[in-house]
């Protein structure tokens, strides 16, 4: 009984050393988790900003103008294709062609109107 009353105190401390370290390795392993997602979450908006459709195009035949999500997995696409627009829309696993006309020619100056009297 003797040996276990001092023995004890000592125990006690080695416990609460390591549930210290336990902690400190605990708090550690989060904040090194939390750094890397914050990588992650940094890399996936510099991704979403550098989509193709803001690419530079020069050489290539086919242009993303502009997207519009429409939700559900449908999403409408302007696209140019030489002196040609179409606009797409994708269903799922589906692509239809809605419209297509001749591209708009390059304003010099977009406050006049191009309109001839």
């Amino acid at each position: 009984m003797l040996l276990f009353v001092t023995t004890w105190p000592q125990q006690a401390l080695a416990n609460a050393s390591s549930e210290a370290s336990f902690t400190a390795q605990l708090f550690r392993t989060l904040a090194a988790l939390l750094l890397v997602l914050a990588a992650i979450l940094l890399v996936a908006a510099v991704l979403r900003r550098l989509r193709p459709g803001f690419a530079p195009t020069t050489g290539r035949q086919l242009q993303l103008i502009e997207s519009q999500p429409l939700g559900h997995g449908k999403t409408l696409y302007l696209l140019q294709r030489q002196q040609e627009q179409l606009l797409i829309a994708v269903c799922g696993d589906q692509i239809q062609l809605l419209a297509r006309w001749p591209a708009m020619p390059a304003t010099t100056d977009p406050k006049e109107p191009s309109c001839s009297a």
